[in-house]
């Protein structure tokens, strides 16, 4: 299989969600691609208007995908364009997963005051939500969302940090 060159490389940030052998979708180089490995294809999802390199991904399917860039987040609804999904954030996303098209949670930094704290948005399936956390909460890299009902929340961060909620 061959990708756009050079797709992967070491300056990327690559992300990936297996759906299936003949649905996947991959991140790098500011592209998003669905590949399937049984055909031996990689198809670019639309064109996203992303300035730099992509973040983090989740998708439910191959016709709805969250991505991260920076302070923003963008939705592939099966195309033909990327729907920006304005956070309204002062920092950077940097990871994001969800259970559902209208429960995905995003989390990364915010600016409050002068210094770096954690911060964890909600996506409902029509706008974000910024969750309570504790106000030092330092900078989050990481999130998971398992599927309800119990639906707990565990997101982490530097120095150990570790949060979970409902």
């Amino acid at each position: 299989m061959t990708t756009p060159v050079p797709f992967f490389s070491n300056l990327a940030q690559c992300q990936m969600r297996v759906i299936s052998p003949t649905d996947i979708v991959v991140t790098g180089q500011a592209q998003v691609l669905r590949l399937d490995s049984v055909a031996k294809t990689a198809t670019a999802l639309g064109s996203a208007s992303l300035s730099g390199l992509t973040g983090a991904l989740w998708a439910q399917d191959s016709n709805n995908v969250f991505i991260t860039f920076g302070t923003s987040a963008q939705r592939w609804a099966g195309g033909p364009t990327w729907t920006n999904l304005n956070a309204g954030l002062n920092g950077t996303l940097v990871a994001i997963s969800g259970t559902s098209t209208g429960r995905v949670f995003s989390t990364g930094s915010a600016v409050s005051g002068s210094v770096l704290v954690g911060t964890v948005l909600f996506w409902d399936g029509l706008g974000w939500t910024v969750e309570a956390i504790p106000a030092a909460t330092p900078r989050l890299q990481g999130i998971w969302a398992a599927p309800l009902p119990g639906g707990q929340v565990f997101a982490v961060g530097i120095n150990g940090t570790i949060l979970t909620g409902p």
